[in-house]
């Protein structure tokens, strides 16, 4: 094709599939993070049981540097992983679909229901709601302030 044409040339196979790789790699120590994580939570109120190991998926997540993958995932166009806290293993999965599809493979199957982007805004919502309250007018922030009991 030539150079002036405005399109862009298929990604290389070699990034792809080594993004998936290093993705496929984060994915499962957040799995293990988060199973290991509710072993020692125990259980959860029902009202939580979806939203703990999102909140656990985060953490993991976000203990990795993320920064040169999210570049690379963005020069593909994809995801940059920046969004994704209401449906973290949502996210994660759904590149790694989308890395399969650029390397002509079939996706693998998730492992485990995970929880889904509008599940997980609704349950954000919810959750901020029921903790900090209704929304001020004309601010989109909330503050909360932790203090001892001594206080």
């Amino acid at each position: 094709m030539p150079s002036g044409s405005g399109l862009a040339s298929p990604p290389n196979a070699a990034l792809t599939s080594a993004l998936a790789r290093r993705l496929e790699g984060i994915r499962e120590a957040m799995r293990r993070f988060a199973a290991d994580q509710m072993g020692q939570i125990g259980e959860t109120h029902e009202s939580s049981r979806r939203s703990v190991p999102n909140l656990l998926h985060y953490v993991a997540l976000r203990q990795h540097d993320l920064r040169e993958l999210q570049e690379q995932l963005a020069m593909l166009g994809l995801s940059s992983l920046g969004r994704a806290e209401s449906h973290v293993m949502a996210n994660v999965e759904a590149v790694l679909r989308a890395l399969a599809a650029l390397d002509g493979r079939a996706p693998a199957a998730p492992e485990a229901p995970v929880l889904e982007y509008t599940e997980g805004k609704e349950l954000l919502a919810r959750h901020t709601y029921d903790l900090l309250g209704a929304k001020p007018a004309r601010r989109n922030v909330r503050i909360m302030v932790t203090l001892p009991g001594e206080a």
